[in-house]
């Protein structure tokens, strides 16, 4: 599986995030909270898939150093915006890891 980025201000989401993707056999997990930390861990760890809160997400400016699968979670709506530069419907946590897997065999194919 690719490298996972999650930025999240909710200590608790992240880790059960990275726990949940780990069981899942993700190799690579990484969490950063919504600061300057957030930002720099985006820009220098390239991450394959970045997950996001949605008000983390509406606020990123630069472009240039997202991933091409970004998950944006929607507290609340207990649903996930999956992003793959292209449009796609909301999600649930199966396609979540669906489409981190998928990142995963597209860069090993490639």
């Amino acid at each position: 599986m690719p490298r996972v980025l999650v930025i999240s201000s909710e200590t608790l989401s992240s880790q059960g995030l990275k726990a949940l993707l780990e069981r899942s056999g993700a190799s690579e997990v990484l969490t950063a909270s919504e600061d300057a930390l957030g930002a720099w861990a985006l820009a220098e760890l390239s991450p394959e898939v970045l997950i996001v809160d949605r008000t983390y997400f509406e606020g990123i400016e630069c472009a240039d150093h997202l991933p091409s699968t970004i998950i944006v979670l929607c507290p609340g709506a207990e649903q996930l915006a999956v992003y793959s530069r292209q449009e796609m419907p909301m999600a649930t946590v199966d396609n979540l890891l669906r489409a981190i897997r998928s990142c995963g065999n597209r860069k090993e194919d490639g």
